[in-house]
């Protein structure tokens, strides 16, 4: 990850311990990276019954689906080392990220991917024809192909089909999210 690259583009926030990098609900036109320090996904961080999803290291990218479906954030997150550095990163600078820094782009994929395989994991005991439908997608199957030198020369030749990639995967996740909620209840 070229850090040049990154402070050029982005905002670069010093948080102490215990401070909050995004709160659940929170409008979001951003994404963050984490470039020092230790911080945690939490839900329902405004309640009684905080439940942590994840602990992200330096290097973590996060936000990415606020930024890419406009829509309010679904987590807090949450500084616990004693400092954290962040870069935050605006959706019309996401665009040179695209152009310059197609490592980020390529770990946003694969995260959004992850997190896509696992709702389909989850929802096929419900549903093993939603997911046999979903897989067979063009797109769907492009995503699980890629790979980062085949994501370099689409970043550099096609900026706009790298943005469609993450949009499908975002709202795709953001879908199946909804459906599963559906089924479990």
């Amino acid at each position: 990850m070229n850090l040049d690259v990154i402070k050029n583009v982005g905002t670069l926030v010093v948080l102490k311990k215990g401070e909050f990098i995004c709160t659940e609900g929170q409008e979001g036109e951003c994404l963050f990276i984490l470039l020092r320090g230790v911080a945690e996904v939490i839900l329902d961080s405004f309640s009684d019954s905080i439940k942590s999803v994840k602990m992200l290291q330096a290097g973590s990218v996060f936000g990415e689906m606020s930024l890419l479906e406009g829509k309010p954030r679904l987590a807090s997150v949450i500084v616990r080392s004693e400092e954290a550095i962040v870069t935050r990163i605006e959706k019309d600078d996401f665009w040179e990220i695209i152009r310059k820094q197609s490592e980020i782009v390529h770990i946003l994929l694969c995260n959004l991917n992850n997190h896509l395989n696992h709702m389909l994991d989850l929802i096929e005991p419900y549903d093993k024809r939603y997911v046999y439908q979903y897989k067979k997608q063009e797109t769907y199957q492009t995503i699980q192909k890629m790979d980062q030198e085949t994501l370099n020369q689409i970043c550099e030749r096609d900026e706009r089909y790298v943005w469609s990639l993450l949009k499908f995967a975002s709202s795709s996740l953001d879908k199946m999210n909804q459906l599963y909620v559906q089924l479990e209840g």
